[in-house]
């Protein structure tokens, strides 16, 4: 028994650790590249200002 929680604490602990590290990767993701600032902001814009009119660009 005290095997199994072991292995259910570390593999809960690790999840913990996988979903923060993700959940922190995306709001910077979000703060990166999705809001509208000319301080920092590596992407092309035209893939992010508008990405429904590209679209329908394309399939005109």
């Amino acid at each position: 028994m005290s095997r199994f929680g072991k292995i259910t604490i570390i593999i809960s602990l690790t999840a913990l650790v996988f979903l923060s590290l993700t959940y922190f990767y995306i709001s910077g993701l979000e703060k990166v590249y999705f809001i509208d600032d000319d301080t920092f902001n590596p992407a092309p814009k035209s893939l992010f200002i508008n990405p429904v009119s590209s679209e329908e660009n394309r399939i005109i």
